[in-house]
């Protein structure tokens, strides 16, 4: 299907790019053909009248000519008025179809040209001079029957009212062969009606096809805006993650070169200030490296909520208890009101949220006060955090939920947070289904609100988890076999699981694991795994799972990763790996090891019940 050319296509394609709807177009199109239609009256008005001065009084011509221009000008100004509705602004398909309808009546009206004409010059007029009236009037007739396919309706319309009159005169008249006349011009009426129907159709199509076209051009522009927006934000991201590595790392490196200075060894005091900036500064990127693994796992959609009923009091004693001494170090009065509401959320999310929310309040708060409470309202239940900072300006409400954005730390102070806490706030209130809001100006304090909907209410809590045991993170007996290509990692993992009481088998790779398998007689013996992910190649832990098929179930191996791709993050997740994300200390792998044996004896004693 062709879009129609001419001006009709240079008018069609400047409305729908304009965002008018099909029907507006038509409405647009009509009127513009009924304003050129008026125009051509200039040239059929002279003419007809000179045809009939002779056979007409003057008095039926005075009112032939006075009627058509009140005609013309009834129907320019409709016209007009249409043209300009569709100008200011956007039509609703109603009012288009109330135009519509207006521009169809008045296509009676242009057909009344044709009738007066029939009934006031044509009486008396001899057959020569007939002949020419009918002539000029068909002509006139055609330009709006053809120029009004936009709306077909008008069409029949005006010819329902222009030509019928003319065709009984001349059956009613002695005229010889006035049949015939009335015969072709019936036939013209039906082939200039079938023309404006077809041309309606071909319209339609072409409004179809440009319509389709408009949307994938929007889509497409849509689409290129979100890709540039979503590399820029990556850009953005990447050179601020790039930032703030580099300043622990020059630390790091600066802390080392004077490690190595054998002078440092006579001066303990020194020695010891310069392990506590390594330390520092080694805190410094694990925190910047789970923020940024907290942030790839939630945009993977690899965080599953766990939802139950929680005690808010409960939670909020907990993060009172862990801020409290920074609070009194700070000398800022830190106060958790007294709560009895209950919510169902998951308990990890929802704390993580409150304490990000109070870190970043206590962070930015020189003196004064950090308030937390919960309060109920018609929506549900809003936990605000208030503060007496500094306040933020309204226009950056937004903005300081982006990833590392810190209004108030131009210098990037590491003990000023990192920018991540509220990118997480936002990811995890949106993977919870609740609201965030933040109400603050300049000099007057910030109140954050997290606003959990009514239907999350709940009349009782679940028993809390106990805290576990110092000494339940021994691995007393366990026989663990370590895979991993990195001998420094390697090297350190072993010794940290082996002080935890694991017998540790520490293998550098894919290789030499498949080659000590093949080695021995008898097939090694263990009770768990841990290996790499990448070292050979990116899918080395699968290539692990896959050697120890059959000699050690795939629910006790622990995966150790750096990824922090998305996608890739969900994909391992999808295939039912236990991952602990790098930097991991040997605890926090112990950690994982019991909750994958706990896991898997939890399946066997099921399996066993089942039998």
């Amino acid at each position: 299907m062709r879009l129609p050319s001419g001006a009709s296509a240079q008018l069609l394609s400047a409305a729908l790019a304009s965002g008018r709807s099909p029907a507006t177009v038509r409405v647009q199109l009509l009127a513009r053909a009924g304003r050129l239609g008026n125009v051509s009256a200039v040239l059929f008005v002279p003419l007809l009248a000179w045809v009939a001065q002779g056979h007409a009084s003057d008095t039926r011509l005075v009112l032939w000519l006075l009627a058509g221009a009140l005609i013309s000008a009834a129907r320019f100004w409709l016209a007009g008025a249409c043209l300009r509705a569709v100008e200011a602004g956007p039509l609703t398909d109603a009012q288009a179809a109330q135009w519509r309808n207006r521009l169809v009546a008045s296509g009676a009206l242009g057909g009344a040209n044709g009738l007066l004409a029939t009934l006031l010059l044509a009486p008396g007029i001899d057959p020569d001079g007939m002949a020419l009236l009918t002539m000029l009037l068909v002509c006139w007739s055609t330009g709006p029957l053809s120029a009004t396919h936009a709306v077909p309706e008008h069409a029949t319309t005006y010819a329902a009212v222009f030509f019928p009159p003319m065709m009984l005169f001349w059956l009613a008249s002695p005229f010889p062969g006035g049949w015939a006349v009335a015969a072709v011009l019936a036939l013209l009426v039906a082939s200039l009606l079938g023309q404006s129907r077809a041309n309606g159709r071909t319209l339609s199509g072409a409004l179809d096809l440009a319509v389709e076209r408009s949307q994938l051009a929007r889509e497409v522009s849509l689409q290129r805006t979100e890709v540039e927006a979503i590399s820029n934000a990556k850009s953005l991201f990447i050179a601020a993650a790039s930032h703030d590595l580099r300043q622990p790392v020059t630390s790091l490196k600066i802390v080392v070169e004077m490690l190595r200075d054998p002078r440092v060894e006579t001066a303990p005091e020194r020695r010891a200030a310069l392990l506590a900036r390594l330390d520092t500064s080694v805190n410094a990127l694990d925190d910047l490296l789970t923020g940024i693994l907290d942030l790839s796992r939630l945009e993977a959609d690899v965080v599953a909520a766990n939802l139950a009923p929680t005690a808010l009091s409960a939670l909020f004693e907990g993060l009172r208890e862990a801020f409290l001494t920074q609070a009194s170090a700070r000398g800022i009065e830190l106060q958790f009101a007294p709560t009895e509401l209950v919510v169902v959320s998951d308990r990890v999310m929802l704390a993580r949220m409150v304490r990000n929310l109070v870190d970043n309040a206590l962070r930015y708060t020189t003196q004064g006060s950090v308030h937390v409470d919960a309060v109920r309202t018609p929506q549900g239940v809003s936990i605000r955090v208030i503060d007496t900072g500094p306040g933020i300006p309204a226009d950056q409400h937004q903005r300081i939920f982006e990833d590392f954005v810190q209004l108030h730390n131009p210098a990037r102070d590491r003990s000023r947070g990192l920018g991540l806490g509220l990118a997480i706030v936002r990811r995890l209130s949106a993977r919870l289904g609740y609201q965030v809001t933040i109400a603050s100006e300049p000099g007057h304090g910030t109140t954050f609100s997290i606003l959990i909907p009514a239907d999350r209410l709940a009349e009782r809590a679940l028993l809390e988890p106990s805290m576990p045991e110092a000494g339940s993170s021994s691995l007393r007996g366990l026989r663990v076999l370590l895979v991993e290509d990195d001998p420094l990692v390697r090297d350190a993992l072993s010794l940290g699981l082996a002080r935890l009481g694991a017998q540790v088998t520490p293998v550098s790779g894919v290789n030499p694991l498949r080659a000590m398998l093949q080695d021995h007689r008898t097939t090694p013996v263990w009770d768990a795994c841990v290996t790499d992910m990448r070292m050979e190649d990116e899918s080395s832990g699968y290539q692990v799972i896959a050697a120890l098929a059959g000699r050690l179930p795939r629910d006790r191996v622990v995966v150790l990763t750096g990824e922090t791709r998305p996608d890739l993050v969900a994909a391992m997740t999808a295939n039912g790996l236990r991952l602990v994300h790098k930097p991991a200390t040997s605890a926090q792998v112990a950690a994982a090891l019991r909750q994958a044996l706990a896991a898997a004896l939890s399946a066997d004693a099921g399996e066993a019940a089942g039998l």
